[in-house]
């Protein structure tokens, strides 16, 4: 708000202003406060309105005829616009600004937006524009040009609390700090939102309010009731579902629940991944802090990550409509799940190599796909399976991608996903179970074929085998013979029948290239014409199959097209 204090200090005021940021964060409150320094009588040369002046007073009062609040949402057509312009140019009552405030501007029409745009461009001397709004992206650019532009903010949790704190001090009412924190937390980072509840909490429990009444007041579902669940699931999981299920039954808002959920397990990964120190910036209370510290001991930094993934996803189911006990039950059976494993899938991050224990040690025949696995999963012993960083440096595993990203592009983008680790001499490749469709693009004869013709490139990887698997389902081959057949065509995945006219590998055009090189390194086009066989623009359609990761099967040109061809080539 420099902005605004500099230009009322200098008498620099614009005529028109744009207010944008979330719900309840103060923009009209602020409009007001602006609307009664421009015309307060006794303010000077401060920036201050004095609140005591008869315009000053009138506008408290929303009685002042100079101040004028449009509600963009209701009034939202040309008609109203072009009335609010034949009063534009009219001078102040009695006022030394008409100040124009229109709440939610977003809503306004095209034809109104159109209709406004000439007034702003040339307003009188006499005039201010304050225009608020949630949206500003659904502002016209041409408005918001014309415009000063202030964004305004969320409210952090504890301005919020500080606030709370000094209102009931002024009303002659004690809070217990919890339940500050809670209605802090409950208004999103809205002001109005924590003074409507906490004014319902008074009215419910008197002049004390309590943690438990703005728990019956929101129905469950409250901060304290949630970290005392995810406490149990570290210890013993039999109470959980009776536990959710009694929360639903209150009232509370499934979203709620899940978005307070995803925060709790938040914090746990947080402060195993960082330690104390990161409770700073995620806004606890002491006693919330706490209980983070407890629910850790039980729950690993593994466990709270996917936990936090899955309330993500309840968290949309919640948004459609899904009912609260059948989101309750997919919890706790995740809950279950998750714990029951002992185990955990790989962090997927890109560029970083995680082991993975769920694969089998079994080596598969050259590109044989393995349906599935029965037999229990063979983990290798931690002293024998090398560390990540071991593993990216003697593999090359960056250099690998960064070849596929220049030669491969399709095959690059599925295996960013992709961990990686190092047993018995064997790379294996794991892609999570949720991106089946890179499984299907790595697997494919050709991709396997072109990833491991670049494993067979680099040296570490001539003698080892590698596999890239995807759940139960496992793709296996030899990395050294494929480095040693780098001469060798890549196999076509549908075979031509055996009466077409066929008299060339259809892969061979492939291998070719539309540019070569010359001695200082530019590039050079490849004239088409020494080789018939070459397909016509044969640099457009490689370029096309590395970035789609297709295939040219079969080429057949009718025996007109050859003679049309040769017409062509031959002038």
């Amino acid at each position: 708000m420099f902005v605004l204090s500099g230009a009322l200090s200098r008498d620099a005021i614009s005529h028109a202003y744009l207010f944008s940021g979330p719900r309840g964060c103060g923009k009209t409150t602020l409009a007001r406060l602006l609307a009664k320094a421009l015309n307060c009588e006794r303010r000077g040369d401060g920036i201050e309105p004095c609140g005591a002046c008869p315009s000053c007073v009138s506008i408290t009062g929303g009685s002042n005829l100079d101040v004028i609040e449009i509600d963009g949402a209701s009034n939202n057509g040309v008609d109203e616009v072009r009335e609010l312009r034949s009063h534009v140019s009219l001078s102040p009552f009695g006022s030394r600004y008409k100040v124009y405030i229109i709440d939610e501007v977003h809503m306004l029409s095209l034809p109104a937006f159109n209709a406004l745009l000439k007034t702003l461009e040339e307003p009188p001397e006499c005039v201010v524009f304050i225009l608020a709004t949630t949206e500003p992206q659904k502002v016209p650019v041409t408005i918001r040009s014309r415009c000063h532009h202030i964004p305004f903010h969320r409210i952090s949790v504890s301005d919020i609390v500080a606030q709370l704190r000094i209102i009931c001090e002024a009303e002659g009412s004690t809070a217990a700090p919890e339940a500050l924190w809670e209605i802090a937390r409950l208004s999103d980072g809205a002001l109005r939102d924590a003074l409507s509840i906490l004014e319902q909490a008074m009215l419910l429990s008197g002049k004390n309010v309590s943690l438990d009444a703005v728990e019956r007041l929101m129905g469950g579902g409250s901060r304290r009731e949630l970290e005392r669940i995810v406490t149990e699931m570290g210890k013993s999981r039999g109470k959980i579902f009776s536990s959710v299920e009694e929360m639903f039954r209150r009232g509370a808002s499934p979203m709620l629940v899940f978005e307070t959920f995803f925060l709790i397990f938040r914090d746990i990964w947080s402060f195993h991944t960082w330690g104390t120190e990161i409770f700073d910036s995620l806004e606890c209370s002491e006693e919330e802090r706490s209980c983070i510290e407890a629910a850790a001991a039980g729950i690993s930094a593994k466990h709270a990550g996917r936990l936090m993934e899955y309330c993500v996803r309840l968290i949309s189911s919640a948004k459609s409509g899904l009912r609260a006990d059948v989101i309750g039950g997919l919890f706790c059976a995740r809950v279950e799940e998750i714990f029951a494993e002992g185990k955990e899938e790989p962090r997927v991050e890109k560029g970083i190599l995680r082991p993975h224990p769920d694969i089998s040690e079994k080596a598969q025949p050259f590109f044989v796909k393995q349906p599935s696995i029965s037999a229990p999963s063979v983990s290798t012993p931690p002293d024998a399976r090398a560390s990540c960083a071991e593993v990216q440096q003697r593999t090359g595993w960056r250099g690998v991608l960064d070849v596929l990203r220049d030669d491969e592009f399709s095959l690059y983008c599925s295996l960013l996903a992709a961990s990686v680790e190092e047993s018995g001499g064997e790379i294996r490749i794991h892609i999570p179970e949720d991106r089946r469709a890179s499984f299907g693009i790595c697997t494919g004869e050709r991709n396997l074929y072109a990833l491991g013709k670049v494993l067979g490139s680099f040296d570490q990887f001539r003698d080892r085998s590698f596999s890239v698997s995807c759940g139960k389902e496992s793709v296996s081959s030899r990395a050294s013979l494929i480095g040693e057949r780098e001469n060798e065509e890549p196999p076509a995945e549908t075979e031509a029948p055996t009466d077409s006219p066929v008299t060339e590998n259809p892969f061979a055009s492939f291998a070719r290239t539309s540019q070569e090189k010359n001695t200082d390194g530019t590039a050079q086009t490849v004239d088409a014409k020494g080789d018939q066989d070459a397909p016509l623009f044969e640099g457009l359609v490689s370029e096309a199959l590395r970035w789609g990761g297709g295939e040219v099967v079969l080429i057949n040109r009718t025996e007109q097209e050859e003679i049309e061809q040769d017409g062509l080539i031959e002038e």
